[in-house]
């Protein structure tokens, strides 16, 4: 079974996940699930308990929605992710390429 799902992220953003998809030789989808396993695996942020969620400041520059199919046991790691680290799925996509 397959979750659509979509987040907002920046044109720099995408412009560098495109990039680095291609050079791989990966669909954009793949390379975000990929980035993101790494760095749940590798990056150890601080898990807050009892926080909200944080979520991208709305003030910088402009946005691209982004269309993401997801297979169920992905999405669910993903939520998974999300609960730890308090983030929204853009955040967590945006701090992935930034510090990993």
């Amino acid at each position: 079974m397959n979750i659509e799902t979509t987040t907002c992220i920046s044109y720099e953003h995408l412009d560098i996940l495109k990039y680095h998809a291609q050079k791989h030789n990966m669909s954009l989808r793949t390379f975000i699930s990929c980035l993101v396993g790494f760095a749940a695996q590798y990056e150890k942020e601080e898990i807050r308990y009892f926080k909200q969620l944080r979520y991208r400041s709305r003030k910088s520059g402009s946005w691209k929605r982004l269309h993401l199919v997801l297979h169920e046991d992905e999405y669910e790691f993903y939520m998974d992710v999300r609960k730890l680290w308090k983030m929204s799925l853009a955040r967590i996509i945006a701090f992935c390429i930034d510090n990993v």
